[in-house]
């Protein structure tokens, strides 16, 4: 009976310990996922599904062209924009329409929830400007966040592919 009672408990302690992850040196690294590629490669197309303004309902971006396209270090957008603007009327229509360079350009990646943030400056059309924040998952899906110095923010949801498919 000793036996079975010292035998379990050491299974038990053995089981316990025998899950950590590796740490240091004896982490294996995986191989880059094919969206960390496009990421680090800076070849990504985004395409919104969902526009969350920050006052009232989510809206459906199905039927509505628009997209946020990485090339290099460029930036290209049309994003439809549902909020308040600080600096009156805009003759342009209202949406978000980005063709500039990114400034301050951020990398992190998390590991541990298989995701890749992305953190960037760009300036739109006359004087507005954009701080953008986008979080792009290993699954494809994506959200970006975009700040202006001149309206509400916009927050979208979407997905992301390759821009090289994208664009052919």
């Amino acid at each position: 009976m000793k036996r079975s009672l010292i035998f379990l408990i050491t299974i038990v302690f053995t089981a316990c310990t025998g899950g950590k992850a590796p740490v240091g040196d004896n982490v294996v690294k995986q191989p880059p996922t094919q969206v960390e590629k496009w990421i680090g490669e800076r070849q990504l197309a985004f395409e919104a599904n969902w526009l969350l303004p920050q006052v009232g309902p989510q809206i459906n971006l199905i039927s509505t062209p628009n997209y946020l396209r990485i090339k290099g270090d460029s930036v290209f957008a049309e994003l439809p924009f549902r909020g308040r603007r600080f600096n009156g009327f805009d003759p342009d229509g209202g949406g978000i329409i980005i063709k500039a360079e990114m400034e301050d350009f951020q990398l992190k990646r998390n590991e541990n929830r298989a995701f890749t943030t992305m953190n960037f400056d760009v300036k739109g059309e006359r004087t507005e400007r954009y701080t953008i924040n986008m979080i792009v998952y290993d699954s494809r899906n994506a959200d970006v966040n975009v700040n202006s110095n001149q309206r509400d923010q916009m927050r979208y949801r979407g997905r992301v592919q390759d821009l090289k498919t994208k664009s052919n």
